[in-house]
């Protein structure tokens, strides 16, 4: 009896949708694995977003699972795969459908398009589910920003955004040509022309909304005192474990920065801010 997860759907909801993922393999000899068992492993991979190797020891082997997943996943023309059909009749939330499905990557999830200068400043931002291309999203980010990008003379992208057409398309959306920046085609290491800029700016956004989280939690509690702030540190390195380092202003110096690494592992590091200040 493995543990119940959130991801989970009960037996007799899959009772009632069994007939589908039984139905893409014939029947030649009695199975071993309990379907319920392996269409629980799958929806945790698509809430949890995990490595198939991942998959928690209580499910069966996770090639088994793969296995099973790839035979539902696969579409028929344009109809749906056995999997949309089963988690369009169990009301499943959180889907593959929902977010999309990368069939490059082989994820599902959303992606982020962002356009930004070569200081690394965004000026447009679009976001869609996995299954829509590059070229397109682009294109609708564009238009949706057309104000803003109205000075722009050139656009710097990867082959991703390769193809006549597009290019036609920004030109005529915004005037601006397209200069895309490949890979060194001897596959060697070399620094691309402002490529890395945009990588930056997600770096960027990622490490900025870690600190929305704790600054929020700061103010929220109204800490004014050092033993308050140490046990704000310590909720805020549960909720996120990958934390190395806190900032706080002179008010929470000396002793507590020892505590701080004693019970949470991370660095306390000063800034200067003025003495009223709170946060971090």
């Amino acid at each position: 009896m493995r543990k119940s997860y959130p991801s989970d759907i009960s037996r007799e909801q899959f009772e009632k949708i069994r007939p589908i993922p039984e139905s893409s393999k014939k029947k030649t000899r009695p199975r071993k694995l309990d379907l319920y068992e392996v269409f629980c492993a799958v929806l945790y991979v698509l809430k949890s977003c995990c490595q198939w190797r991942m998959l928690p020891k209580d499910f069966p082997k996770w090639e088994n699972i793969y296995y099973y997943f790839q035979i539902w996943s696969k579409k028929n023309g344009e109809k749906p795969s056995l999997l949309e059909l089963v988690l369009k009749k169990t009301s499943w939330r959180d889907t593959a459908e929902e977010k999309g499905y990368d069939t490059g990557k082989k994820i599902s999830g959303i992606k982020r398009h962002i356009a930004v200068d070569t200081q690394g400043l965004p000026h447009a931002i679009h976001i869609t589910t996995a299954e829509a291309t590059d070229r397109s999203s682009a294109v609708k980010m564009v238009k949706n920003a057309k104000a803003n990008l109205s000075e722009v003379k050139n656009i710097l992208v990867d082959a991703g955004y390769t193809g006549e057409n597009f290019a036609t398309q920004i030109k005529k959306t915004i005037g601006a040509t397209v200069e895309v920046i490949k890979r060194s085609e001897l596959h060697t290491f070399v620094v691309l022309p402002k490529r890395w800029v945009v990588e930056r700016s997600f770096a960027w956004l990622e490490k900025y909304t870690l600190g929305l989280i704790i600054e929020a939690d700061v103010h929220s509690a109204n800490v004014q005192d050092r033993d308050g702030a140490l046990d704000l540190f310590v909720q805020a390195k549960k909720k996120i474990p990958t934390l190395q380092k806190f900032f706080a202003d002179q008010g929470y110096s000396g002793a507590l920065q020892n505590n701080c690494f004693l019970k949470t592992r991370c660095l306390l590091t000063i800034a200067k801010k003025a003495s009223d200040a709170v946060g971090f």
